[in-house]
């Protein structure tokens, strides 16, 4: 999977989101299944789901909660997390392979 974030200046950067991030998201936790945004990418392959405004912010939320219960990921999630919420991001979107 992919993420791409769309930059004020409408620039896009393409960023992979790892597999073995999204196992440790998806199928070591089931905690995310009541969360409404990350539901949106649990489809590795087949996700193209696009997060602007308040929905970027709620899945940003959802990310931080669910960060700390990983068993592995954390470092990379977190790296994930912080590119989200710089300033300058105006949509993310998640590409499946």
């Amino acid at each position: 999977m992919d993420m791409v974030i769309t930059r004020t200046n409408s620039s896009e950067e393409w960023y992979p989101f790892d597999e073995s991030l999204h196992v440790g998201i998806f199928h070591q936790s089931i905690e995310w299944k009541s969360m409404k945004n990350l539901k949106k990418i649990r489809d590795f392959y087949k996700t193209n789901s696009s997060f602007r405004g308040d929905e970027l912010i709620a899945l940003i939320n959802e990310m931080n909660i669910i960060c700390p219960k990983l068993s592995k990921g954390q470092a990379e999630l977190k790296e994930v997390i912080k590119l989200l919420q710089e300033d300058t991001v105006v949509i993310a979107r998640f590409a499946g392979d």
